[in-house]
């Protein structure tokens, strides 16, 4: 602060204390850090660990939250029972910025089966919501999880088709040479 207010000084709040920070964090995040500290192997992580990881939490639970209301049922097959729906990442969570992992058109509502082939790359989605199936996904597989052609987003919105893109480039998979069996 040079040349505006000359003889005043900086007032307490505004000095970098990442200590006084820290403090700050550990009471807003309490419940959560005590959570925490039941589950196992919560030993071995450290105070920045522990902090980290319920900010994560935090963001995800926020994140699921904004998905089921742009969705409200699964993308796919419109079950409505949040009980068995999956907030899903179409760009996946660690290959995102902080801004993509909030974004709830980086993200779907689906029926665990989907949830799971979705994120191994088994399957994925055209910009008009057609549902593409990786040819690693056996036939009999297919049949058992109720995945199949017919199968399509309800709606599609222009903010889905760059994680879209990505995700048919980067995350699904194919064996090379080989049509995709439908």
């Amino acid at each position: 602060m040079s040349g505006g207010w000359p003889n005043r000084p900086v007032p307490a709040s505004w000095k970098n204390d990442p200590e006084h920070r820290t403090r700050v964090q550990h009471l807003l995040y309490a419940a959560e850090l005590a959570e925490l500290e039941k589950e196992p192997g919560s030993s071995k992580l450290t105070s920045t660990e522990k902090l980290t990881l319920v900010q994560a939490r935090r963001g995800q639970s926020w994140f699921r939250e904004q998905v089921v209301k742009l969705w409200s049922c699964c993308s796919v097959t419109e079950c409505a029972d949040l009980k068995f729906l999956r907030a899903s990442h179409i760009r996946p969570w660690n290959r995102s910025n902080n801004d993509e992992r909030l974004d709830p058109y980086n993200g779907f509502l689906l029926s665990p089966n989907l949830d799971v082939a979705f994120d191994a790359g088994l399957i994925t989605f055209e910009d008009d919501g057609e549902i593409q199936i990786s040819n690693l996904l056996e036939p009999r597989d297919r049949k058992l999880l109720g995945i199949h052609s017919k199968l399509r987003l309800r709606r599609v919105h222009e903010r889905h088709l760059p994680y879209l893109r990505y995700h048919r480039s980067e995350v699904f998979q194919k064996k090379p040479g080989r049509k995709k069996k439908v």
